[in-house]
């Protein structure tokens, strides 16, 4: 594990009870925070430095568990040693940096995770199933993150988050891609206009972006960190059902009844299950490197769009 943060505590929760899964060893840059969550998990030691961790204990998977701005450093170092790979969204801040991980990942042979653990929601999995093989062609999506600042220095800092939209609300934009598929267009407005007096805020607190996708549909997105009551869900229209989803259920409505799907599921458990036996049988996970990079470049084509004015094409 490299990272032994709030997010990492989620998945040491739920990783020891996974089947032929040994934690060897977790690496913080806080002494006291690597060392405890390696006793709490039952590794046998600890490390400050991710680097001589990999090379003493010359794991077959790390977990990275931190924030965005330092994937690129640690997934790279990990991939070229071949060592798999489960990194937390999004891939990166930058495309650049982003690019360099999934260069290092093609030339490895190596199985690669983006933690995008809505996907793993069973409730919302079931609904999708049958909204893609029953619903019809998808016309319009919707989707909404509303919520609050996550108060840490990190996260309220562009060049360390890259913003709400790449940090959190990339959730919801993967949502959009893994519904309707990939995007060809994306006009967005952004503004920082309501948490000006947070000091060392500097990421966007207002978002919305229109979407063009390649199959013709459309959709919104808005996101707000400034919001009082958290509103997080994702709708979609198709030309036979409405679909709309959220952290505990998905509803399926036909023109003659409702479906609900809870979850009810530990979507984490489920993600690290899913890359563990990826790992396992050798064979590719169900979010590998490439769809996380697919998912941060679309949210970083919004925020270009904001700065330029104007629509910006997919990919970049």
């Amino acid at each position: 594990m490299i990272g032994a943060g709030s997010i990492a505590g989620t998945h040491l929760r739920v990783l020891p009870s996974i089947a032929g899964v040994e934690i060897a060893a977790v690496a913080d840059i806080v002494p006291g925070k690597a060392e405890s969550a390696a006793r709490g998990c039952g590794a046998k030691a600890w490390y400050v430095d991710y680097r001589e961790m990999i090379e003493r204990e010359r794991p077959e998977a790390v977990f990275v568990f931190t924030p965005p701005f330092a994937h690129q450093e640690q997934v790279c170092y990990a991939v070229e040693r071949g060592v798999h790979v489960f990194v937390e969204k999004p891939l990166e801040v930058s495309l650049g940096q982003a690019r360099r991980v999934l260069d290092a990942v093609r030339r490895a042979s190596v199985t690669t995770q983006v933690g995008y653990h809505w996907r793993f929601m069973d409730g919302i999995r079931r609904a999708r199933e049958v909204l893609l093989s029953m619903g019809g062609p998808i016309g319009l999506l919707e989707a909404r993150w509303w919520g609050g600042v996550y108060m840490v220095p990190w996260w309220i800092r562009a060049e360390q988050s890259g913003g709400q939209i790449v940090e959190q609300a990339t959730h919801v934009y993967d949502q959009v891609r893994w519904l309707g598929g990939d995007v060809a267009e994306v006009y967005a407005v952004l503004g920082t206009l309501l948490n000006k007096d947070i000091p060392g805020f500097s990421i966007e607190d207002v978002a919305i972006a229109t979407l063009s996708l390649k199959s013709g549909a459309f959709a919104v997105v808005s996101s707000t960190n400034a919001a009082v009551g958290p509103e997080v869900w994702v709708k979609a229209v198709a030309k036979n059902v409405k679909y709309e989803a959220d952290w505990s259920k998905a509803t399926l409505y036909w023109r003659d009844r409702a479906e609900t799907y809870y979850n009810r599921a530990n979507a984490y458990e489920e993600e690290d299950k899913a890359f563990i036996e990826a790992v396992q049988k050798g064979i590719g996970s169900p979010v590998p490197i490439e769809e996380g990079y697919k998912s941060l470049e679309l949210s970083l084509a919004a925020l270009e769009s904001a700065k330029r004015g104007k629509p910006v094409a997919l990919p970049l």
